[in-house]
Protein backbone atom coordinates (compact mmCIF):
# COMPACT_ATOMS: atom_id res chain seq x y z
CA UNK A 1 0.00 0.00 0.00
CA UNK A 2 0.93 3.12 -1.04
CA UNK A 3 1.83 6.07 1.66
CA UNK A 4 0.54 9.17 1.53
CA UNK A 5 3.59 10.94 1.93
CA UNK A 6 4.81 9.67 -1.49
CA UNK A 7 1.95 10.50 -3.73
CA UNK A 8 2.67 13.94 -2.11
CA UNK A 9 6.22 13.97 -2.98
CA UNK A 10 5.39 12.61 -6.47
CA UNK A 11 2.84 15.80 -6.94
CA UNK A 12 5.74 17.85 -6.20
CA UNK A 13 8.42 16.40 -8.27
CA UNK A 14 5.72 16.91 -11.01
CA UNK A 15 4.48 20.04 -10.30
CA UNK A 16 8.04 21.38 -10.23
CA UNK A 17 8.79 20.13 -13.51
CA UNK A 18 5.67 21.67 -15.01
CA UNK A 19 6.72 24.97 -13.92
CA UNK A 20 10.12 24.75 -15.55
CA UNK A 21 7.97 23.46 -18.94
CA UNK A 22 4.86 25.51 -18.86
CA UNK A 23 4.95 25.61 -22.56
CA UNK A 24 3.48 22.30 -22.55
CA UNK A 25 -0.08 21.01 -22.06
CA UNK A 26 -0.48 19.14 -18.70
CA UNK A 27 -0.60 15.75 -20.64
CA UNK A 28 2.43 16.52 -22.81
CA UNK A 29 4.45 17.21 -19.29
CA UNK A 30 3.26 14.34 -17.56
CA UNK A 31 4.31 11.86 -20.62
CA UNK A 32 7.84 13.83 -20.71
CA UNK A 33 8.14 14.06 -16.92
CA UNK A 34 7.78 9.76 -17.08
CA UNK A 35 10.04 9.93 -19.72
CA UNK A 36 12.80 11.54 -17.93
CA UNK A 37 12.36 10.03 -14.81
CA UNK A 38 12.48 6.52 -16.94
CA UNK A 39 15.66 7.48 -18.59
CA UNK A 40 17.06 8.27 -14.82
CA UNK A 41 15.96 5.45 -13.29
CA UNK A 42 17.38 3.27 -16.34
CA UNK A 43 21.02 5.30 -16.30
CA UNK A 44 21.14 4.04 -12.63
CA UNK A 45 20.51 0.89 -13.05
CA UNK A 46 23.33 0.45 -15.98
CA UNK A 47 25.55 2.52 -13.12
CA UNK A 48 25.06 -0.11 -10.52
CA UNK A 49 25.36 -2.85 -13.04
CA UNK A 50 29.04 -1.76 -14.26
CA UNK A 51 30.09 -1.85 -10.89
CA UNK A 52 30.31 -5.25 -10.04
CA UNK A 53 31.03 -5.67 -13.38
CA UNK A 54 33.95 -3.52 -12.78
CA UNK A 55 35.19 -5.89 -10.39
CA UNK A 56 34.65 -8.67 -12.43
CA UNK A 57 32.51 -10.57 -9.96
CA UNK A 58 28.84 -10.29 -12.48
CA UNK A 59 29.29 -13.72 -14.63
CA UNK A 60 27.06 -16.28 -15.64
CA UNK A 61 23.85 -17.26 -14.60
CA UNK A 62 23.84 -14.18 -11.68
CA UNK A 63 24.57 -11.64 -15.21
CA UNK A 64 22.48 -13.39 -17.42
CA UNK A 65 19.42 -12.38 -15.16
CA UNK A 66 20.26 -9.06 -14.39
CA UNK A 67 20.25 -8.86 -18.71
Amino acid sequence: MKRRSDSRSQRRLFNTYYACHEDMSVEEALQSFVAVIGSGINHGFAEARDIPNDLQVLEGVIASNID
